[in-house]
């Protein structure tokens, strides 16, 4: 696994920030992005913490995500294609 994400449920962030924590507990260093229609500044500074990589806010689209993801794993050297 190259990396993973989840969408945070409205208005709390905690679960989410659990599970950032649990996966990178579990493997350090593993991108995790979290996508989002409701975004304050202080979930934001949460979620830097926790080691969520991007955040993401809704409305986007598939292009975007593909660009966040692309420019993560080019980044940490994950993407094949990106390294070809």
């Amino acid at each position: 696994m190259s990396g993973t994400g989840s969408q945070r449920p409205p208005p709390r962030p905690v679960g989410l920030l659990e599970f950032a924590r649990e996966v990178l507990a579990v493997r350090a260093g593993i991108p995790v992005v979290m996508t989002t229609g409701y975004l304050r500044a202080e979930d934001q500074t949460l979620a830097r913490t926790a080691g969520i990589r991007e955040l993401i806010l809704k409305p986007s689209t598939m292009d975007e995500l593909a660009r966040v993801l692309d420019s993560i794993l080019r980044n940490d050297g994950l993407n094949e294609r990106a390294s070809a």
